[in-house]
């Protein structure tokens, strides 16, 4: 039997191909915090608009859980959706200053 491919995206290691889809809606930390558990090497966070990442008070206790990742989650992604060019790549450059390895869009 040979072994499984060994995956990578752009300069991020993946490791094994079992990875955790982002699903709207349940792909928040305690979910991705599980599929790492049972064998996931890489998660990704539930998708998100632009507009809602840009315009995030990171302070606001019910919008803390958007950006949340653990030390020992890497690597994960963060999965970004919009149609404004400007407002897009902020929204990027927010994820990635959370602490994202990836954004997904």
């Amino acid at each position: 039997m040979s072994p499984l491919p060994h995956l990578r995206i752009g300069a991020v290691d993946i490791g094994s191909p079992f990875v955790q889809a982002a699903l709207s809606g349940y792909s928040d930390w305690p979910m991705r915090l599980l599929a790492r558990r049972h064998g996931a090497s890489y998660t990704l966070c539930e998708v998100m608009l632009d507009q809602f990442v840009v315009a995030m008070k990171e302070n606001r206790q019910k919008n803390k859980h958007f950006l949340h990742i653990s030390d020992d989650e890497h690597p994960v992604a963060g999965q970004l959706m919009g149609a404004e060019p400007e407002q897009f790549a902020a929204g990027a450059v927010r994820l990635a200053a959370a602490g994202f390895d990836v954004v997904d869009i």
